[in-house]
């Protein structure tokens, strides 16, 4: 996996602040606007479903491409070594933040 594929991984989990993301909103009308950045536990089966799920999901349609079963396993070992203190019998569980977006017109 090169760069820009990593690159593309990277842009899943970035954000603007939420006064960025509420600005937005307003422009667009949107004056009461309220970004609220919870933290909460994804869950996935295994390691192997959430980068498979990325991989497939994100940057396979986005750039159409096709990632061959040894580079999808090659990618699912590295993510599963990055990730061994989150995993558990129960599986992957790790801590993110979310951005809640709530307004109205």
């Amino acid at each position: 996996m090169g760069p820009e594929a990593a690159r593309l991984l990277d842009e899943l989990f970035v954000f603007p602040s939420s006064g960025e993301v509420e600005h937005f909103f307003a422009q667009g009308g949107f004056s009461d606007a309220d970004v609220k950045t919870p933290r909460i536990i994804a869950a996935f089966n295994s390691v192997d479903e959430f980068t498979r799920a990325l991989a497939v999901g994100s940057i396979m349609r986005r750039t159409q491409t096709q990632f061959s079963e040894e580079t999808l396993g090659s990618l699912v070992a590295e993510v599963a070594v990055e990730m061994a203190s989150y995993v558990s019998a129960d599986g992957l569980h790790f801590p993110m933040e979310a951005q809640m977006l709530t307004a109205s017109k």
